[in-house]
């Protein structure tokens, strides 16, 4: 995680079991310049059950870094 650079955003669902929720946050913390988001009762595909929260923060997270 150390070589990654660039600003990362990561968007997770809470209730993913698959990759679970301590996984992002341990990414989190080694990836600088990373945003983490959670997705309350969400699972594994987060983004697909919960779009427009999704689209909302990487809206947020693109407008954040493009400055």
């Amino acid at each position: 995680y150390k070589d990654i650079k660039c600003p990362v955003f990561l968007f997770w669902g809470k209730n993913d079991a698959e990759t679970p929720l301590y996984m992002a946050k341990k990414m989190k913390r080694r990836i600088e310049n990373s945003e983490l988001f959670v997705a309350e009762n969400a699972g594994h595909f987060a983004y697909i059950e919960k779009p427009y929260l999704f689209f909302e923060k990487l809206e947020k997270f693109i407008l954040d870094y493009s400055d």
